[in-house]
């Protein structure tokens, strides 16, 4: 499930909710954007590329800068999400 409203003309935020399975995601290209998600149900591993784990679960939220690097692990969860990305020029 994933629910998004129409993006702003700029493009700069986006806004919703996600439920998903089982993720197991490399990240090797830097991510796309900034995000900010709140996790409802479930957790999400994340290990950036110097081993450093962080465990997000239901009840918590975290910030994922533009450009991370790292895996994205979880048997599934149920966010509310926010982006950020500059419009392309």
């Amino acid at each position: 499930m994933n629910s998004v409203l129409p993006r702003e003309a700029e493009r700069e935020f986006s806004s919703g909710m996600y439920k998903a399975g089982p993720e197991h995601l490399d990240i090797n290209g830097g991510y796309p954007e900034y995000e900010f998600f709140y996790v409802i149900t479930g957790s999400i591993t994340l290990t950036d590329t110097g081993g450093a784990a962080q465990v997000i679960q239901a009840g918590e939220a975290v910030t994922i800068p533009k450009g991370w690097k790292g895996h994205w692990d979880s048997d599934g969860y149920t966010k509310i999400w926010v982006t950020y990305e500059t419009a392309p020029k």
